[in-house]
């Protein structure tokens, strides 16, 4: 149930994400198909308008077959409209005129997606992998991180977790401010009986949303799992204080706090709890109390910011 809650959150993000990315670098490609993709998105979607669209598509590829480009420019509007099987036709067609294509290998992967077809997802992304193994740039290409990440979730959901660390990790070395992918990484660490990793993963995906409900709850599992009581009981309050549940938190996290003094993250949640509860002395206090354990933290950082702009006074 966690782990479906979350991803049912991040899928339409993400895709949506991938998919904005192939048509800003098709439209630059192929800008002839510039007027398609306007009337799709913005105007209108009426059976009309779509036969008229396809039709104009057949008139582009016949008139210059040869253009692998078009292709995948018609493969992207068809995985739009949920035409799936015609995205996957086209696609196909594009590898035929070039096999590195990787636009069409994207939209192949988000196709097979759609379709439920892990087997053939799979195989798709790792040959965008495998073209980019010694791609300098790789690293820093937000597509592999989708990619990576897509990787890592099939491989999830398939229990092939090694695969499934080493994707995310990917993931992550291309955007590590990715929350999603630490999560998933967490969760994957759970499935492998490592806790103590799950834990460094789920920290990280708090670190940059610190109102990641799921994350606070696998947190939780994890520090029960270690029988870390004080801890678990900071990520409980954690979870109610990303519900929303800010009195009830503040009771856990200051019990949690007399379990485990030195448990930093505690000073954190309070100075979170206690914001919210317009507690502005005592939030400065924890808060600063937090930084002097982690001055880089940027959701401390911010916090503050927010409590000197609204007006409190450091302590």
């Amino acid at each position: 149930m966690l782990l479906k809650e979350a991803k049912d959150r991040q899928r339409y993000q993400r895709f949506d994400l991938l998919l904005a990315a192939m048509a800003i670098l098709l439209l630059l490609a192929t800008a002839g198909f510039a007027a398609f993709y306007y009337f799709d998105r913005y105007v209108s979607t009426d059976d009309t308008l779509v036969e008229r669209q396809i039709e104009q598509f057949a008139q582009a590829i016949r008139g210059n077959p040869a253009d692998p480009e078009a292709r995948v420019s018609i493969a992207e509007w068809y995985l739009r409209n949920d035409m799936i099987e015609e995205a996957i036709g086209q696609g196909n067609e594009a590898l035929k005129l070039d096999a590195g294509n990787q636009a069409a290998l994207m939209v192949l992967g988000q196709a097979y997606l759609a379709k439920h077809d892990s087997a053939a997802a799979i195989e798709t992304f790792e040959r965008i992998v495998a073209l980019n193994r010694n791609n300098e740039f790789a690293m820093i290409d937000r597509r592999m991180n989708q990619v990576y990440y897509r990787l890592g979730e099939l491989y999830l959901e398939r229990a092939e977790y090694r695969n499934a660390a080493e994707a995310l990790h990917g993931a992550i070395a291309v955007d590590p401010t990715d929350a999603d992918a630490n999560f998933l990484l967490a969760v994957t660490y759970q499935s492998l009986g490592d806790h103590a990793a799950a834990i460094v993963a789920f920290e990280e995906a708090l670190r940059f949303v610190p109102n990641f409900p799921e994350a606070y709850a696998g947190l939780r599992d994890s520090y029960r799992s270690l029988n870390k009581t004080g801890e678990a009981l900071y990520a409980t309050a954690m979870l109610e204080y990303a519900r929303g549940e800010y009195v009830a938190a503040a009771a856990k996290l200051e019990e949690a706090a007399r379990l485990a003094p030195s448990f930093a993250p505690i000073d954190l949640g309070l100075g979170l709890v206690y914001e919210q509860l317009g507690k502005s002395d005592a939030a400065l206090t924890s808060l600063h109390r937090f930084i002097k354990t982690d001055p880089d933290s940027v959701v401390a950082q911010q916090t503050l910011g927010r409590l000197a702009a609204n007006g409190a006074s450091q302590p």
